[in-house]
């Protein structure tokens, strides 16, 4: 192949992310009693800069005249679950009211209401969406 040959980056030459299933929560169960499967996606490159760009804060510390930019992490990774969730809708207002919250973000923690839950389903999506975990990235620099 001609390493010049434009062809392989074409639209129809280059697949798309297939989603990915995931059972969180051995909670959640269909009517046969098995554990049922979250969809997720991964998100595109404007969709991660948007969220991103929802999670700066820019604060002006106590004694300080200069304003300082800092990133919500959490917020980062609960959004990114949010965007990242095809299946379930967690815009439906019936799924909503049924927890008696409003908004997906709570939605989805009051789904995956066990700590361990939420956590496995954050470090799902980052590497659906081929991001190392904090987690990760923390044993790496250890050694």
């Amino acid at each position: 192949m001609d390493k010049f040959d434009i062809s392989i980056f074409l639209k129809q030459n280059v697949p798309q992310p297939e989603n990915v299933k995931f059972a969180p929560s051995p909670r959640i169960k269909d009517k046969n009693g098995k554990p049922v499967e979250f969809e997720l996606r991964a998100i595109t490159p404007d969709e991660d800069e948007a969220i991103q760009s929802d999670c700066v804060k820019w604060e002006i510390p106590e004694g300080e005249t200069r304003r300082v930019k800092t990133f919500d992490q959490v917020r980062y990774l609960t959004m990114l679950a949010v965007e990242s969730t095809v299946y379930p809708n967690l815009k439906s207002e019936e799924l909503q009211n049924s927890y008696g919250i409003f908004g997906e973000e709570a939605l989805l923690k009051a789904l995956l209401c066990v700590s361990g839950e939420y956590s496995a389903y954050q470090l799902k999506v980052q590497r659906v969406n081929n991001e190392v975990p904090v987690s990760e990235l923390a044993e790496e620099i250890k050694n």
